[in-house]
């Protein structure tokens, strides 16, 4: 309505309208907490009333290696809300936080991506050619966390007859910088990991290889 009039009278109401509505209490409203309930309800009335991600580990199921095809849309900012509330109707809002955390949930990813001057991996990814890879830090959740996972996507086109891949490995976030610099390795995470049997030997040697590339 704002636009509207500021297009067809003489005069702009937008400014003066936006300082009155940002001193509102209810326009700086934040309704994620309101969404993520929402999201938790709708998903117990899917499954018949029960509660299928209590005490679940949002990424128990995920391993190093993942084979993904994705769509992205672009969605005006004016209609994100309206989206994320028809969503929900049919996909739960997956969030991360801590086990036996009592903070508000935090459905939050946050990216790091690398490239070079050229911006070469950049391209790569907006033409999608051939064998074009995104390396990056990911870590879900707040920006408190402690797990950063070091990704590198590759995407293949069809005719190759490959799927497109994801490939990661997490490390700690006390030895991201190090990692980086090439002053830490993943020896000792292996090692811990393969003492604990919670990676079969040949994910732990992918992990290696993948560090070191």
């Amino acid at each position: 309505i704002v636009k509207k009039h500021d297009k067809n009278a003489p005069f702009l109401l937008k400014p003066t309208f936006t300082v009155r509505m940002n001193s509102r209490p209810f326009f700086k409203e934040n309704f994620d907490e309101l969404l993520l309930e929402l999201s938790r309800l709708y998903n117990i009335v899917r499954n018949g009333g029960i509660d299928v991600d209590e005490n679940k580990d949002p990424q128990s199921g995920n391993g190093q290696n993942f084979v993904r095809q994705t769509t992205k849309y672009w969605v005006h900012p004016d209609n994100v809300m309206e989206l994320k509330l028809y969503i929900l109707k049919y996909l739960p809002v997956l969030i991360y936080r801590k086990k036996d955390s009592d903070d508000v949930p935090n459905p939050a990813i946050t990216s790091i991506y690398f490239d070079n001057q050229d911006l070469d991996l950049y391209q790569g990814r907006i033409e999608k050619s051939e064998g074009a890879e995104a390396i990056r830090l990911r870590w879900y959740g707040s920006m408190d966390s402690t797990e950063i996972f070091v990704e590198r996507k590759t995407h293949h086109e069809d005719w190759t007859g490959e799927k497109s891949v994801k490939e990661r490995f997490s490390i700690k976030e006390k030895y991201v910088n190090d990692f980086l610099a090439g002053r830490h390795t993943l020896d000792s995470r292996i090692q811990k990991l393969r003492e604990e049997g919670k990676k079969s030997e040949q994910d732990l040697q992918h992990m290696k290889e993948l560090g070191e590339q």
